[in-house]
């Protein structure tokens, strides 16, 4: 649950950031470190491990996602023309949406 919440936070927080900075690629990097990191930390979880750890790892990966989760959309926002802004956003969105099944057809 900690990870929704972090997601969403981050989210936020990188939305305000974009539009008070007006770039969208420092968050793409800083999603790509924190994930990393995050899901690296993740990995070397145990049984044992305290509750610290846990939320702190799923904090990082969380923030990480929510940094990049839509930098994609933004970035077809600023690039192309208003009238082709929604075949865009379309076209990133379904390839989002069905790029992991493209790995289960192997």
């Amino acid at each position: 649950m900690h990870f929704v919440h972090y997601t969403d936070a981050s989210q936020v927080v990188a939305g305000i950031l974009v539009t008070i900075l007006g770039y969208y690629t420092p968050f793409c990097i800083i999603s790509t470190v924190l994930m990393s990191i995050g899901a690296g930390l993740l990995t070397t979880l145990e049984v044992t491990t305290g509750m610290p750890k846990w939320i702190g790892y799923q904090l990082l990966f969380g923030a990480g996602v929510g940094f990049g989760m839509q930098q994609s959309i933004i970035a077809v926002q600023a690039v192309l023309e208003l009238k082709d802004v929604a075949t865009g956003t379309a076209v990133v969105r379904e390839i989002a949406t069905l790029l992991p099944f493209t790995e289960l057809i192997r």
